[in-house]
């Protein structure tokens, strides 16, 4: 996540594969509160850097409706915007 925050500012491409990534690492994962926050906001960034890089409305719209149901799940109102 550090890696896909830092690079995300100059690079939207390695930051997309990056947070691309976080997903993957996560997807194994048991749920909790952390473990649900990094995919909620690896979903988020996978929306928002894929759109500059070119993913299709539908792929984006996978990562999104995940993201609001765990940004639901996690009580997270403001992310849920």
């Amino acid at each position: 996540m550090r890696a896909a925050v830092w690079i995300g500012a100059n690079d939207p491409s390695q930051a997309l594969r990056s947070w691309m990534k976080v997903r993957e690492l996560l997807s194994g994962q048991p749920p909790s509160k952390p473990i649900d926050y990094l995919r909620m906001m690896a979903c988020g960034q996978i929306v928002n850097f894929g759109w500059r890089e070119g993913i299709s409305a539908e792929d984006a719209l996978i990562y999104f409706e995940e993201a609001k149901q765990l940004a639901l799940a996690l009580g997270d109102m403001r992310a849920n915007h």
